[in-house]
């Protein structure tokens, strides 16, 4: 498994499982804001854009200034697993056969020894939770799923950031724009019926900035995912996919007696209820120690 990389917490602390987008990889949770800017979803709104001529967009946050999810959660003592999938484009299949293995490994493998540890010399076991972003809320419920109610007996928590649970129109709207300008606004016809000076102006101002603009806005509807992602695994978020029918089929409760949480998604009916209702725009870093917070309430 890519990049598998597990950071220690304290030892009676949740065994927290991060489960990225589609395109992404383990350094949107370790190290975001070095990124390059075209696999980003972080943007520095505030931010004024460099000079540019034309279109110019927010930059991304400067190195250092984003707290990263695995600092947050490791600060509050927590243990972070982070994985990069090996086809983060791909098929949902890939990132849930990866998903799958590495649940089933860390109940045999940590807290099946745990638990007799705990048995032998006291103490208690751990809890497992799963804190997933945008399609790793979609890979978290089909590798579940495949788990069955007693594949992961540990786990206690699942936290899903902007899942599209019902799908989403967006990466099929940004492929309907891009064809729409392809095909519907043609600037070089319509030149040739100006003038000739005007024909000139419409040549080497107009249809570079039109056509400048018109890739800007496809990027901007494409990085909704968090990254800008264009491989096979974009027509299964479709609404109406086949995989999405077939994973809300006959899906039941969370195993392990978990609780779910959704944040900034509308959650599937079955499975995630909303606990509550974020804006979009509602600071990371805020979420995150917030919800390590109450697991350290809990324990207390």
């Amino acid at each position: 498994m890519p990049d598998l990389a597990a950071v220690a917490g304290h030892r009676d602390a949740p065994v927290v499982v991060l489960i990225h987008g589609i395109g992404g990889n383990a350094r949107h949770w370790t190290d975001p804001a070095r990124l390059d800017p075209s696999n980003t979803w972080l943007f520095d709104l505030d931010a004024r854009p460099e000079r540019v001529r034309g279109i110019a967009s927010s930059p991304p946050y400067a190195p250092g200034s984003v707290t990263p999810w695995t600092r947050a959660l490791g600060d509050a003592g927590l243990t972070c697993i982070t994985w990069c999938q090996t086809h983060p484009d791909d098929l949902l299949q890939y990132a849930t056969a990866e998903a799958v293995g590495l649940l089933a490994a860390l109940e045999a493998q940590v807290f099946a020894p745990y638990e007799a540890d705990v048995a032998a010399y006291g103490g208690a076991v751990p809890p497992l939770a799963l804190l997933c972003h945008s399609r790793g809320g979609l890979v978290a419920r089909v590798a579940l799923k495949q788990l069955g109610e007693t594949g992961v007996p540990h786990l206690r928590q699942v936290v899903i950031l902007c899942t599209p649970h019902h799908g989403s129109s967006m990466p099929k709207l940004a492929t309907t724009y891009n064809d729409m300008l392809s095909n519907v606004i043609d600037l070089g016809t319509v030149g040739q019926q100006l003038p000739e000076p005007l024909r000139a102006v419409v040549a080497r101002h107009l249809d570079p900035l039109l056509s400048d603009l018109a890739n800007r806005v496809c990027e901007a509807l494409l990085h909704s995912f968090g990254t800008l992602a264009q491989g096979p695994g974009l027509a299964e978020l479709d609404p109406q996919s086949a995989t999405l029918a077939a994973l809300a089929g006959g899906e039941g409760a969370l195993p392990g007696g978990a609780t779910p949480a959704s944040v900034g998604a509308i959650p599937p009916s079955s499975t995630i209820t909303s606990a509550r209702r974020f804006r979009r725009s509602t600071c990371w870093r805020r979420r995150a120690l917030s919800w390590s917070s109450s697991w350290r309430a809990r324990r207390g």
